[in-house]
């Protein structure tokens, strides 16, 4: 511990390289941790930071490799480059009111390599900062705990490989203000199932989500206009990507490497955009819809695509249903050319036996849909058509939905009794005969 009358505010290299600390708490009044500061320290596995802190410097905690956990006081307002690169124990970096900290960016490889972090900002989930603008290069490559990357609105940049090789990050949703979403940013996620894009999205870098094997449904905002070269390679599960933008600019080998035999389904406005000129460059692997048959008439239709998490054949698995408020098919009206603007459409869905559709997977161009309270889902239609998507996946042979309906049982001798009763002594229990 340093004495609190030393005066000091910024702590240089003096710790750098010493394995034989393990714990260090600053006084109040250090105000920045300078490069290097405790790089190489192997043994030091927590440090206590005042919250007159602001700045934490370039490799300040660099391979740092039993660190556990800190906190990081709200006033800082940047975390150098390599500052905690290769600490591999790391599981939790927590920040007290994260929605209103100062932290406004966080240097290239800032976090690189550690494996454990999972617990951002946050005791229990990783949690973007409320004033974050900045995301470096590699900030966060190779963190393969992080399920769930939430971007606030203030978030402006992502570098290249900003989230390359998170292994088990699940979901993503972007910033409106990130108009550019950098080569590789999110490759190597190989269980990221889903996208959330939002108007002010404009470019998808070169590979940005390549090697993304469990994507299924992918739907752009209409703002999005240039998607870079093999952006969704060895993408082996996705399903379809709706492409709203009609000028859209498509770069070499986009889809490269969908698997043999089956096709990508391009959905977008009609066959004068880019997307569909695409299509008939590559149509051994890509087949193409269009959701506005007559714009002279301003009729629109809706698209259906099913995936599923393990790439089981979706045609098996479920099926999903749009009517208008007569029970009408809404794509076979007018001539079927489809329905007016803003017309209301009620989805339904079905699973097949010993199937299930994934919980929050329904969405309409990528928004989620919630049930009304009588249990209803619905949608309008919008101007260049709808997408609906969900996700079905298979459940066990022997598994039954939970209900809160009374249960039937009837034994072998042809009496029924309540689950809750014993019968000469025997408690019958779910799942039991």
């Amino acid at each position: 511990e340093l004495a609190a009358d030393q005066n000091i505010t910024a702590i240089g290299e003096a710790f750098a390289g010493n394995t034989a600390i393990t714990y260090v708490k600053l006084p109040a009044g250090v105000t920045s941790i300078n490069d290097g500061a405790f790089k190489g320290c192997s043994s030091l596995k927590g440090i206590y930071l005042p919250n007159t802190m602001d700045t934490i410097g370039a490799s300040a905690f660099e391979s740092c490799t039993k660190m556990t956990q800190l906190a990081i006081p709200k006033n800082v307002t940047s975390i150098g480059a390599r500052a905690f690169v290769g600490d591999t124990a790391l599981f939790m970096v927590y920040m007290r009111d994260a929605d209103y900290s100062s932290l406004v960016s966080i240097g290239d490889e800032a976090f690189k390599g550690c494996t454990a972090l999972g617990k951002f900002c946050s005791d229990d989930a990783f949690v973007i900062p409320g004033n974050l603008e900045t995301i470096g290069a590699s900030a966060f490559e190779g963190c393969e705990s992080i399920e769930d990357v939430n971007m606030n609105e203030t978030v402006t940049t992502i570098g290249a490989k900003a989230f390359k090789d998170c292994r088990e990050l699940v979901n993503v949703v972007l910033s409106s203000k990130l108009a550019d979403i950098s080569q590789e940013a999110f490759s190597g996620c190989r269980r990221l199932k889903a996208v959330t894009f939002k108007k002010g999205n404009k470019s998808i870098g070169a590979s940005a989500f390549a090697d993304c094997r469990y994507l299924g449904n992918v739907v752009f905002s209409n703002t999005i206009a240039s998607i870079g070269d093999c952006s969704f390679q060895d993408c082996v599960r996705l399903i379809s990507v709706d492409v709203p933008n009609s000028d859209a600019v498509y770069g070499e080998n986009v889809f490269q490497g969908y698997p043999d035999g089956e096709k990508l389904t391009l959905i977008s406005v009609d066959e004068e955009s880019t997307s569909y000129k695409y299509y008939k460059k590559h149509m051994d692997t890509i087949k193409f819809i269009s959701y506005r048959d007559n714009a002279t008439n301003n009729y629109y239709k809706y698209v259906i695509c099913i995936s599923s998490p393990d790439g089981t054949d979706n045609q098996k698995l479920g099926t999903i249903t749009v009517t208008d408020k007569s029970g009408n098919d809404p794509n076979k009206l007018n001539n079927n050319q489809g329905v007016p603007l803003n017309t209301e459409l009620f989805i339904s869905f079905k699973a097949k036996a010993n199937c299930k559709m994934v919980t929050g997977s329904l969405k309409c161009n990528g928004r989620t849909l919630v049930a009304n309270k009588d249990g209803i889902y619905s949608c309008v239609m919008e101007k260049g058509g709808i997408s609906i998507s969900a996700e079905f996946e298979q459940t066990s042979s022997g598994e039954i939905e939970a209900s809160d309906s009374n249960i039937s049982v009837e034994l072998s001798n042809g009496a029924t009794v309540d689950t809750n009763n014993e019968v000469n002594g025997a408690k019958l229990k779910v799942g039991q005969t």
